[in-house]
Formats: structure tokens, sequence, C-alpha cells
């Protein structure tokens, strides 16, 4: 009977640092029953990107991070004005300084610094910053949709974006 096992060995040969492109090797595979390693793959794994405290010298500085399934954006300005829904994203914010205020079908809710807003897909919403700093949590679709947003400037056009992007707009 061939036993099998998954092995996953680390190899810190390659180059890999801080803030390098790419992290270490890892090979994935298994020993079988002679003791022979079948290696399946060789990856080159991602470094995480880890943050520290903005460099109070430089205050125009941003975070923000891009995954594949999220990202994380150091935002100041307001979300769209006008009430809109996401069918398939959900998104999240954390409050750093000022308030964030929030407004739902049913109700306005204000969150300030330390306070994380999750609203799940199917939630229409909209928000605005009062003086705030907050870090807005993002899936790549919803990063498409601001993006064509912000080059398409025609208030006509709106709607549609929205729809190409599994969102709607609920309000003219």
């Amino acid at each position: 009977m061939l036993e099998m096992r998954l092995v996953h060995r680390h190899d810190r040969t390659s180059s890999h640092r801080l803030g390098a492109v790419g992290g270490p090797l890892h090979n994935l595979g298994w020993i079988d029953d002679a003791g022979t390693e079948r290696i399946l793959n060789t990856t080159l794994m991602p470094d995480p990107i880890i943050s520290s405290r903005r460099d109070p010298a430089d205050p125009s500085a941003r975070y923000t991070a891009t995954g594949s399934s999220f990202a994380i954006r150091e935002w100041r300005g307001s979300g769209p004005a006008k009430l809109h829904v996401h069918h398939g994203d959900d998104e999240a914010w954390h409050v750093l300084e000022g308030t964030l205020r929030f407004r739902f079908a049913d109700r306005v809710v204000d969150a300030g610094p330390g306070d994380t807003v999750f609203v799940p897909a199917g939630v229409p919403h909209t928000y605005e910053a009062l003086n705030a700093r907050y870090l807005v949590f993002l899936t790549p679709r919803l990063i498409a949709l601001i993006e064509q947003l912000q080059q398409t400037r025609d208030p006509a056009a709106q709607a549609s974006i929205y729809e190409a992007h599994q969102s709607t707009l609920l309000e003219p």
C-alpha cells in the first residue's frame, strides 16, 4: 500500500527580503513508501505586505495593498453621494480619524475612530467622510467600478457602469 504524505519544504535559498517582489520558494509534494520525495510543483510564494505607521514627515503618504481577492486602501474622501447596492461584493471600512457617516435605506450611522463598518453584498448604502481618514476593504470588482466611475464623469453613464459591475445605483 502506498502511503502518501504532504511535504511542504520551505526553501530560503532564493533572494528573500522584506519588500522584495515574490517570496521564498515552496515545494509541494509527498514522500512515497521508499522514502523518495515526489514534487508536484514549485511555486514562488508572494511576500506579505507589512505596514508600519505612516511617516509623519509625509502627510500625503497613503497605505495601499492589493491581493487576488481583496484590496485595502487608505482614503480621505467621501463615497458616492447616491444610495447604491453591490449584489455580489461585500465592502468594509475602518475609521482611523474623524467620522464616516453611513446612510442605509432605513437609517444613518456615524462611525468614529476605531469603528469598523461591514456592509454585506445586497445592502443599499452610501457614506460621507467628515474630516475622516480611513481604510476601505474592496474586492477587485469594486476597484474596477470605482476606477471606471472616476474615468467617466458623465452622470448619465453612471447607472450602466454600476450594472456592468454587478451593482445598482438606486437614486437618480
